[in-house]
C-alpha cells in the first residue's frame, strides 16, 4: 500500500526521518504479522539500534518498579545525583 510522509525539513533532517520512517514500517509489520500482539509489545527499534541505545546508557541497575514506592524510587535518585536540578519551573522549551 503506497503512503505519503511529508514533513518540514526545517523541523527534521533526512537522517531523522529515515529513521522514524523505519521505527513506523517496523511497527506497522509487527501489526500485520500478529494483529492480536499489543502495540506496546513490537519492536519499534532494529537491533542493532536498540543495541546501540543499551550500549551508549551503559550499565543500569533494573528497578522492579512493584518492588519500591514512588517515593523510595525518589529518594534513591536524590541520593544519587542530588546535585542534579529536578525541576524548573516558569521556563517553556517549546
Amino acid at each position: 500500500m503506497p503512503a505519503v510522509w511529508s514533513t518540514s525539513t526545517e523541523l527534521w533532517d533526512a537522517a531523522t526521518m529515515d529513521r522514524m520512517v523505519s521505527h513506523l514500517r517496523r511497527l506497522l509489520e509487527g501489526m500485520v504479522a500478529d494483529p492480536e500482539r499489543g502495540i506496546w509489545d513490537l519492536a519499534l527499534l532494529s537491533a542493532a539500534e536498540r543495541s546501540e541505545l543499551v550500549a551508549s546508557c551503559g550499565p543500569q541497575e533494573v528497578v522492579e518498579p512493584w518492588r519500591e514506592c514512588l517515593h523510595e524510587r525518589f529518594a534513591e535518585q536524590v541520593r544519587r545525583r542530588g546535585e542534579s536540578e529536578a525541576v524548573v519551573g516558569g521556563r517553556s522549551d517549546g
